[in-house]
């Protein structure tokens, strides 16, 4: 019993070191792609987390038992909205969002967790459902990368004047 008990404070201990680890290397990467924090973790970090539950339904379709990857899926949802958001206001005392950007990413997020449910209302997710699932995903990515580098131009002292002599100076060097 000791034995388990010091094993799992060590492995506590390890991933707050792996944790850390990989908050520096996000910082670095994102400085280096030129990508929002937000798009960047909500992509890899999605994904990665992802991983179990995807392989849960693999495994769960190739058997036969599909309600297994639901309940697997809509429990992991939950207990990641409200356990890791709820813990992570509760530890840093709150959780801030500001912007516009960041009040319609996650109206969307919101949006897009509930679709499942709502597909669902037939009582059956069917393969054109999970499509579905699939391309709003991938649009909501392409939409979150859109927006940062729309948001980075705008931004940038360059400006409108800058891109359109750019444009200009390209479409005269296709003509030579």
């Amino acid at each position: 019993m000791i034995l388990y008990l010091f094993l799992i404070i060590f492995f506590c201990f390890l991933l707050i070191k792996a944790t850390d680890i990989l908050i520096i290397n996000f910082k670095a990467l994102t400085e280096k792609t030129n990508f929002g924090k937000f798009a960047l973790t909500g992509l890899i970090l999605g994904l990665a987390t992802s991983l179990p539950e995807y392989f849960v339904g693999i495994t769960s379709a190739i058997k036969q038992t599909p309600n297994l990857s639901l309940g697997n899926i809509v429990g992991a949802n939950i207990a990641n909205l409200s356990l890791v958001v709820g813990g992570a206001a509760l530890i840093g005392g709150s959780v801030s969002v500001s912007g516009l950007f960041f009040h319609r990413e996650i109206f969307y997020a919101l949006l897009v967790g509930a679709l499942p449910m709502f597909l669902l209302l037939d009582k059956n997710l069917s393969r054109i459902d999970g499509l579905i699932l699939l391309l709003l995903y991938g649009f909501y990515q392409v939409c979150i990368f859109k927006e940062r580098s729309r948001r980075k131009e705008e931004s940038s002292p360059q400006g409108f004047v800058h891109r359109l002599f750019r444009r200009l100076n390209h479409r005269l060097a296709k003509q030579n």
